[in-house]
């Protein structure tokens, strides 16, 4: 079977400024490869929706969020000379409406026609290039390549007329976070295969000139962080003498095998939801760095200017993947999961400092240091053994856990309060995210000092890890902020949204204890205490002030239009585990129905088809968990809580070769409860399954009911927490 034809790549692209569907791209690009390609309908931060009726050609892309823009973009299109060729150096005179029915847009190819031209442009990607082919249609008129490297792009061209060759070096394109030391360059080089009639520049845009009548042009493509040297190299390489139908098989093929990771077997609407989510998954964060011709792999650092040696992987945020992407890369590809954590690692040896998030150098986005879970369920579940990578993580991990960094975007904010008060006080804001999250980072941060065999930092961490009980307000029930004095808010509201918590309200944040549910329950009085905590979120309706955030954020709007998940904003990141908080305290049934619901009903592959912003994976990795039927609580406690699959069977093909076939006897839309769990024919008496014995492959077999099954279990059939264990 074919694993592409179910992928619609415009899943979540109707996203607007004030209610996000996604906000993704239909990217056509290598899985994890250093350039994506997308049609281009806008030139604001959001680049394409799928209902725009007009477009501005192909846009070879860096953007991973649009609220953090893009950078060392390029737009490509073919154009005519209509008699007004200064114009075409204007991006407003180049839009043109596109045939959206007769579009093609796939992970592997992309092909446009531009009505007011009578134009097609078709692209095939590389890891670090493409195969570009333009036609034209109309007689007797002067036909044109354009490159535009926007507003605030400033591009310097050789041409060599007569053999064809381009190149393009694209400079001080500011459309990126932090500042980048040294010379911070996209290299390109385009080898078209005939000769060149004109090509000028203004700058900003260039514009290559074919003979008149002239009706295909095929342009090969390579582009490097390096040097034009390296460009060139990337392109000989990966394309050479290669057409767009030869590249196009050969990204698809790569696709194929990414996407078949996963086998299901499930009705076709639920097949294409399925494996556009899984397409997600294999575009980011970015591989940032380039094969070079001695073999080795080298990047231009955006921390320290150099060209380094070693992988570097960027764009995106810790904030949002930690919490489902990894743990997806864990069981079908541990190889990439362990060389994106030295790509990560060599951001700490090139500046000193682990970033939060990265656009692709380290941007002040997002509470806490989520890093820390990265490598703990790397740490935890073997695929980090060695003790010289277990030191160099630990000291950069111990880093931010003590010391206040020189940079924003770096470490920890607040973290002398924290380690001296053992809460982050109000007078930072986010304070209670900020403290729920350092004491998470320390649980993670024991793990890594335990596999290093450091006793001493592993218990100091472990007890910072129960900080979080500092912020329990025993009257509500919630975290909440307090002073540098110990005294808690007076104006409190249980829907104030922003303030001391991250994009949500208490509602949403005071659950983010990972590590150790179990203690908030005994805060709370106990396990039912925490359950009928629990109900409440899903009962209370979808109300909001806007707080700290002066005006409705999306957000705030997305949560609003589902009130029947009451609290429970799915739309975002901090609420992803939400659904799961039953199961961990043994009443995995109602943690079945709140699943259920939300991969029913708030996913589908068409372009409203993400219940708010997916932001590279996360949200889409949430979804291939859910429907499996289970999902990972507590990264760094290598074990998954069981939820309710909503696939009739489906095959993990784990990354050491063995199988875990997961069947779900009798279900239907009304059969949502799992009235019983085995593992290889043994009936599974804990409400989780540790990742060892998901590794260890074999038959998880889930019998489902349309009756709850009311099973009860004891605290040792828990998942973890730090309290209980």
């Amino acid at each position: 079977m074919s694993y592409l034809e179910h992928v619609n790549v415009k899943m979540g692209t109707n996203s607007v400024f004030d209610y996000s569907n996604g906000n993704t791209l239909p990217l056509t690009a290598y899985p994890f490869g250093m350039n994506h390609f997308t049609p281009e309908t806008r030139t604001s931060h959001l680049i394409f929706n799928s209902n725009d009726h007009r477009i501005n050609g192909i846009r070879l892309t860096h953007s991973f969020s649009p609220w953090l823009g893009d950078y060392n973009f390029l737009t490509f299109n073919a154009i005519i000379d209509d008699g007004h060729k200064l114009r075409a150096t204007e991006p407003n005179y180049i839009v043109s409406t596109y045939n959206r029915s007769s579009a093609i847009m796939t992970p592997a190819y992309c092909k446009l026609h531009m009505n007011l031209y009578n134009t097609d442009i078709a692209l095939a990607p590389t890891p670090h290039g493409a195969v570009i082919k333009l036609g034209w249609n109309f007689e007797d008129r002067a036909d044109f390549f354009r490159i535009y490297g926007g507003d605030q792009g400033e591009l310097d061209i050789i041409a060599d007329c007569g053999t064809g060759i381009l190149q393009v070096v694209s400079k001080n394109l500011s459309r990126h976070h932090g500042s980048i030391p040294g010379d911070f360059r996209l290299y390109s080089i385009f080898k078209f295969d005939c000769e060149l009639s004109g090509c000028f520049s203004d700058g900003k845009t260039v514009t290559v000139h074919f003979d008149k009548g002239k009706k295909e042009v095929t342009a090969r493509l390579g582009t490097s962080f390096i040097s034009m040297e390296q460009a060139l190299y990337n392109l000989d390489s990966e394309i050479g003498d290669k057409d767009i139908d030869t590249v196009r098989a050969e990204a698809e093929a790569l696709w194929e095998k990414y996407l078949s990771k996963i086998e299901i077997s499930a009705p076709k609407a639920q097949m294409d939801t399925f494996y556009s989510c899984m397409y997600r998954c294999f575009l980011f964060p970015r591989a940032f760095h380039e094969r070079c011709p001695d073999g080795k792999l080298r990047h231009f650092s955006v921390l320290n200017g150099e060209i380094c040696e070693g992988p570097l992987y960027t764009d995106h945020c810790f904030w949002d993947t930690y919490k489902t992407l990894f743990a997806l890369y864990s069981l079908i590809d541990s190889s990439l999961y362990r060389e994106m954590c030295d790509g990560f690692l060599n951001f700490y040896k090139e500046s000193g400092w682990l970033p939060r998030c990265t656009a692709p150098n380290a941007v002040n986005c997002m509470p806490g240091t989520a890093v820390d879970a990265v490598f703990a369920d790397a740490v935890a579940k073997n695929i980090i053994t060695d003790r010289d990578t277990l030191s160099d993580i630990l000291s950069a991990l111990l880093n931010h856990a003590y010391n206040a960094a020189p940079n924003a975007a770096m470490g920890r904010d607040g973290i002398a309060d924290f380690n001296s008060l053992g809460y982050v006080s109000s007078s930072y804001g986010e304070s209670v995210n900020k403290t729920l999250d350092y004491a998470y980072g320390n649980y993670c941060i024991a793990t890594v000092a335990k596999a290093a065999d450091d006793v001493s930092s592993e218990k100091k961490m472990l007890e910072s890890a129960l900080n979080y009980r500092n912020l329990f307000d025993s009257e509500t029930g919630f975290f909440r902020a307090k002073d540098k004095n110990g005294k808690m808010r007076k104006d409190f509201s249980d829907i104030d949204w922003g303030g001391d918590y991250t994009e949500g309200s208490v509602w949403q944040n005071t659950f983010a204890v990972y590590h150790d549910l179990y203690g908030y329950a005994k805060l709370l009085g106990g396990r039912k205490a925490f359950l009928d905590k629990a109900d409440q979120l899903f009962a209370k309706p979808p109300v909001y002030k806007v707080y700290g955030y002066n005006a409705e954020i999306h957000e705030m709007t997305e949560m609003a239009e589902h009130p029947e998940f009451g609290q429970c904003a799915l739309s975002n990141q901090p609420s992803f585990h939400l659904p799961y908080l039953f199961s961990c305290m043994g009443d995995r049934d109602k943690t079945a129905y709140w699943v259920r619901k939300a991969t029913k009903e708030l996913f589908s592959a068409t372009p409203d088809g993400f219940p708010g912003d997916e932001d590279t994976g996360s949200m889409a990795a949430w979804y291939i968990f859910s429907s499996l039927g289970f999902y990972p609580v507590c990264p760094g406690s290598a074990e998954y809580v069981f939820g309710s699959p909503s696939l009739g069977s489906a095959v993990i093909h784990l990354d050491n070769g063995n199988d875990l076939v997961i069947k779900a006897d009798g279900i239907s839309d009304e059969n949502i409860y799992a009235s019983e769990i085995s593992l290889n024919s043994s009936a599974v008496s804990n409400v989780y399954i540790p990742h060892s014995e998901m590794k260890a492959g074999g038959t998880l077999l889930f019998r489902m009911s349309d009756r709850p099954s009311g099973q009860q279990y004891s605290d040792d059939q828990l998942p973890f927490s730090l309290s209980k264990d």
